[in-house]
């Protein structure tokens, strides 16, 4: 069986599930745009590949129980300030760490980036990613 975790948050003293929830339309402008984010690639430039319409850009998480607060880069930068962050996975958690760091990128700040590793300077955050082509161990029926 396997093991559910919820992270919580309070929230005017209600418990508040960060895993369930809805995708709500957002009227807010969206914190990067393919012409505002050096790190999405050619191949993954929407707008730029001819798609006309923005609308999906425009999508936030609302959680149940609160109100979840908007991404502040800043404060993100202040708590991770000499912190390593570790992205494993495949093309979603590449996507991932592409997406956090084109919210980063809206900060100025010195950041160095290779495909698989960025260095946030001023704040000594290292962001790196790592490629598992296989997550899991196949199993027969019968070892069930």
């Amino acid at each position: 069986m396997l093991a559910k975790y919820y992270y919580t948050y309070m929230c005017s003293g209600n418990e508040c599930e960060w895993s369930r929830g809805r995708w709500v339309r957002s009227e807010e402008e969206p914190l990067y745009t393919n012409e505002t984010c050096r790190f999405i690639p050619p191949n993954q430039d929407c707008v730029g590949n001819g798609r006309p319409d923005t609308g999906y850009m425009r999508w936030r998480w609302e959680p149940l129980g609160c109100v979840l607060p908007a991404f502040d880069a800043n404060e993100f930068l202040r708590f991770m300030r000499n912190k390593k962050m570790l992205f494993v996975g495949d093309s979603i958690s590449r996507n991932h760490m592409q997406s956090l760091l084109c919210a980063l990128s809206q900060v100025p700040s010195s950041v160095n980036c290779t495909l698989f590793l960025c260095i946030f300077w001023q704040v000594s955050l290292l962001v790196v990613f790592f490629l598992l082509l296989l997550f899991c161990k196949t199993f027969h029926v019968s070892e069930l």
